[in-house]
């Protein structure tokens, strides 16, 4: 029980790997000395290896430096069971100078968002290592282990068909008085906005839940009400609470 436990919590945190090398030879360069802002010091190995591990999600600076080089700064946004690999060129320099700062990322292009938002630990993640092992699962089912959200039908008044909507129990404030709709985004894009009112009515009609497929996509963020839903999300449309999809890009 206590090895599971282990391989659990190692699981889940995140690991920085890769190699230093000589600007000019672009050979290895050992005994490099890595600095973990609040997080100790390490070294790179003979052969200019080196490997982080037991780093927690978010933001981390790592700092590279070594007598006779120009220090090198790595600023790396983590999340859960990550792994990021970098190759760092370290350039010679006869006087000391500043050191040169770059961002690296774990993270796909253009999802910087989720991954910031992830890390401030406010409402359900699924990332893409949960999503290519639910791709046999309906998007409704897997939404539904959130707590408080559950899909439910709603009849599109123009085309009379069926679909399912994901709500949250709060009600009152959503299309009808007995379900409380959810906002939907797409790859940072609003593309529905329930509106409190007489009749529950609202601008667009919801879409489908079941058209967006498992397989198609990236990372999934759900807020189950205003109180966990960000500043950046939130509106006239965030009284229900969201759930904002990021296509694939793997």
């Amino acid at each position: 029980m206590l090895g599971c436990l282990l391989a659990s919590v190692l699981e889940a945190q995140a690991v920085v790997r890769g190699q230093v090398l000589e600007d000019s030879t672009r050979a290895p360069l050992p005994d490099v000395e890595i600095v973990v802002e609040n997080g100790g010091a390490f070294r790179s190995d003979t052969s200019g290896h080196f490997m982080l591990g037991e780093l927690t999600k978010g933001v981390h600076v790592l700092l590279f430096r070594r007598i006779g080089f120009r220090p090198f700064r790595l600023r790396a946004i983590l999340t859960e069971g990550d792994t990021l690999e970098r190759v760092i060129v370290m350039t010679r320099a006869a006087v000391e100078l500043p050191p040169l700062e770059v961002t690296a990322s774990a993270v796909p292009p253009g999802m910087e968002r989720f991954a910031e938002r992830r890390a401030a630990g406010r409402g359900t993640f699924f990332d893409w290592k949960v999503l290519r092992q639910s791709e046999h699962r309906r998007l409704p089912d897997l939404l539904s282990r959130v707590p408080g959200v559950r899909p439910v039908n709603y009849t599109d008044p123009r085309s009379m068909r069926q679909k399912a909507v994901m709500a949250t129990r709060r009600g009152g404030s959503g299309l009808t008085k007995s379900q409380c709709f959810m906002a939907v985004w797409l790859d940072g894009v609003k593309i529905f906005e329930p509106t409190s009112g007489s009749g529950g009515s609202s601008r667009v009609d919801p879409p489908d839940i079941t058209q967006y497929l498992i397989r198609d996509l990236e990372a999934i963020e759900v807020y189950e009400g205003p109180a966990s839903l960000p500043p950046e999300l939130s509106g006239t449309g965030g009284n229900c609470g969201a759930v904002v999809m990021w296509s694939r890009r793997r």
